[in-house]
C-alpha cells in the first residue's frame, strides 16, 4: 500500500497541472486570428522612366527619360483580407528624348495624377501583391528643350498638348511592417497611355501616347490599431 502512495500523489499532481495549463490555454494549438486589415495613409517618391510612343515614328531616335514621381496615398481594406484599394494623388513627370545628329530635343510634361489602384495580396500573409488600375492626369506644365552642341533653348509648348491624359497601370509591390505603427511599401508599375496627348493643332496625323515604368517606395502609418478579437 505504501508503494502505491507516491504513484497516487504523482497522478494527482499531473491532473492538477494539466487542468491549470488547459484553463490558461497553454495546450491550445489553434493559432491566434490574424490582425484585422486597417486603413493607412502615407507618402511615396521615386522615378518614372518615361517614354512617349510616336506614330508614325518616321525614323525618330526616341529614348527613355527619367522623371520624378512623388505623392500621397490612402490604403483601404475591402472586406476580403486579400483585396485592398490604394488611392494615389501624385506629381508624375513624363516625357521623352529625341536625338538627331548633334541635337537633342527633350520633352518634359508635368502631370497631377489620380490613380485608384486595386491590390491583390499573393499568399496567406500580407506582403507581396499585384496591382492594377486607371490613371488620370492633368497637365499643368510642358516644355521643349533643344540642346545643340551645348547651346540650350527652351520652348513653351502648352498649346501643343492636351490638358488630359488617361492611362492604365499594372504592376506589383511589397508591403513590409517595420514597427507596429510604421509600414513601408515598394512598387514597380508600368503605365500605358490610352489617348493621344496632342491637341490636334498643326500636328497632322501624328499621335503621341505616354508610357512609363514607375518605381517608387513609401512609408505608411495605420489610422487605427484595433485587432480582431
Amino acid at each position: 500500500m505504501k508503494r502505491k502512495v507516491p504513484f497516487i500523489y504523482f497522478a494527482c499532481l499531473l491532473l492538477i497541472a494539466s487542468t491549470a495549463f488547459a484553463q490558461r490555454g497553454l495546450f491550445d494549438t489553434e493559432k491566434p486570428p490574424p490582425p484585422r486589415p486597417v486603413s493607412m495613409i502615407g507618402a511615396f517618391g521615386g522615378v518614372n522612366l518615361a517614354f512617349i510612343s510616336v506614330d508614325p515614328n518616321e525614323g525618330l531616335d526616341l529614348r527613355m527619360r527619367p522623371r520624378p514621381i512623388a505623392g500621397v496615398a490612402w490604403l483601404l481594406p475591402l472586406g476580403n483580407p486579400k483585396n485592398q484599394l490604394q488611392l494615389e494623388l501624385a506629381y508624375v513627370g513624363k516625357g521623352v528624348e529625341n536625338i538627331f545628329g548633334d541635337t537633342t530635343e527633350t520633352i518634359a510634361l508635368d502631370y497631377l495624377c489620380v490613380s485608384p489602384m486595386l491590390h491583390l495580396n499573393v499568399g496567406k500573409q500580407p506582403g507581396f501583391f499585384l496591382r492594377a488600375g486607371p490613371e488620370v492626369g492633368w497637365l499643368f506644365q510642358s516644355k521643349l528643350t533643344v540642346d545643340t552642341t551645348g547651346e540650350q533653348s527652351n520652348i513653351d509648348t502648352d498649346e501643343l498638348y492636351s490638358n488630359l491624359d488617361v492611362g492604365l497601370k499594372v504592376g506589383a509591390g511589397f508591403n513590409l511592417r517595420l514597427t507596429r505603427r510604421l509600414h513601408s511599401q515598394v512598387n514597380v508599375t508600368y503605365s500605358i497611355g490610352l489617348v493621344d496627348i496632342l491637341t490636334g493643332k498643326n500636328t497632322g496625323d501624328v499621335f503621341y501616347v505616354t508610357r512609363g515604368l514607375q518605381i517608387h517606395a513609401g512609408f505608411f502609418i495605420p489610422l487605427r490599431m484595433k485587432e480582431k478579437q
